[in-house]
């Protein structure tokens, strides 16, 4: 299979999994949030929200990237409601310039933030183990990670 194909099936595929963490984190809530409160009783909910937050984070890069792209849209039509001070969409009632350039600012430096992870995905943060401390590993170098004894046997004990 050449290689456009196998990109278009894995982008196809990572479309369908964010819908369906979207269904998934829909149906999820209606079932365990009733009338106020949450129901632990709904265990198919419960299953549907841990789907939804084990999808969401895998297809984390489809949805910024659409996100962004609503963002940047966002930012032109709060542009030319700041120019012209009347509305975008019909009546066009007058708009205030003020709030629409807040608007502009704040998709303006959503789109900036954003616009980063173009160039790299984002990663989880750290767990904490490395907090304080780098390990540096040269790409030649083969990294091992140990288990708790194996940390121990070694010497290292802050783990």
């Amino acid at each position: 299979m050449a290689a456009p194909s196998k990109t278009g099936l894995r982008l196809a595929g990572g479309i369908i999994l964010f819908c369906a963490s979207l269904f998934l984190l829909a149906y999820g809530l209606a079932a365990v949030w009733s009338e106020g409160h949450f129901v632990s009783s709904a265990w198919i909910g419960w299953v549907e929200l841990s789907l939804a937050a084990v999808l969401i984070p895998l297809t984390m890069h489809l949805w910024i990237q659409f996100f962004a792209g609503c963002v940047g849209f966002a930012f032109l039509k709060s542009l030319v409601v700041a120019i012209a001070g009347r509305d975008w969409f019909p009546p066009h009632m007058a708009f205030s310039r003020l709030e629409a350039s807040e608007m502009a600012l704040f998709f303006g430096a959503t789109f900036l933030w954003l616009a980063r992870f173009a160039k790299s995905r984002p990663e989880f943060a750290d767990s904490g183990h490395s907090a304080g401390r780098t390990n540096v590993v040269s790409r030649n170098e083969k990294r091992i990670d140990l288990t708790p004894t194996g940390l121990l046997m070694e010497g290292d004990f802050s783990h």
